[in-house]
């Protein structure tokens, strides 16, 4: 998962297929989590539990580098679970593919109805196209201030040149 949203573990481990239900409860948390929650102190080893008191305590394995919805929030505290112990309501299946979405979404839609024919399934939707919309907002402010840099450069630069041609004049009169 964290190789597919070009993150990384920055401390402890990743989930391992022993990570699985009837084991030890574990969690890998991000880096403004355990910031949040232990900024003095090491958290490997630690234990958190999720936000349903009911659950049982998690025990941290990993540290994972921060990750932010869009580049002008800032980062988020997640959780993270491994699928084999805490299922959620619903999963994003990401393929990291050079084929275009569609192609690949009926080969995908074919292996989630052989394994569960009632299995709902959405999308598809290309990460790209995500972050090109969630960006859009900001490349608009960007583009604008470019533009009115370019503006100001140009009266600017008009301005030196004809007070410099004026100077020019009066010099030789």
């Amino acid at each position: 998962y964290f190789a597919s949203i070009a993150s990384r573990i920055a401390a402890g481990r990743d989930f391992v297929p022993g990570d699985a239900e009837g084991t030890l409860p574990v969690a890998i948390i991000s880096r403004a989590l355990a910031d949040r929650l232990w900024a003095d102190r090491d958290s490997l080893g630690r234990q958190v539990r999720a936000d349903d008191e009911s659950e049982a305590w998690l025990t941290v394995v990993g540290v994972a580098a921060d990750v932010r919805r869009v580049p002008q929030e800032p980062p988020m505290a997640l959780l993270y679970r491994p699928v084999r112990q805490h299922t959620p309501a619903g999963l994003y299946l990401m393929i990291d593919s050079g084929a275009e979405a569609q192609s690949v979404a009926a080969d995908v839609r074919q292996a989630v109805a052989a394994e569960d024919a009632r299995q709902p399934i959405e999308g598809p939707y290309v990460i790209a196209e995500w972050v090109r919309d969630m960006t859009a907002p900001l490349t608009f402010v960007v583009v604008l201030g470019l533009g009115f840099s370019a503006v100001g450069f140009v009266l600017a630069f008009a301005g030196v040149y004809a007070l410099t041609a004026d100077l020019s004049q009066r010099a030789v009169r």
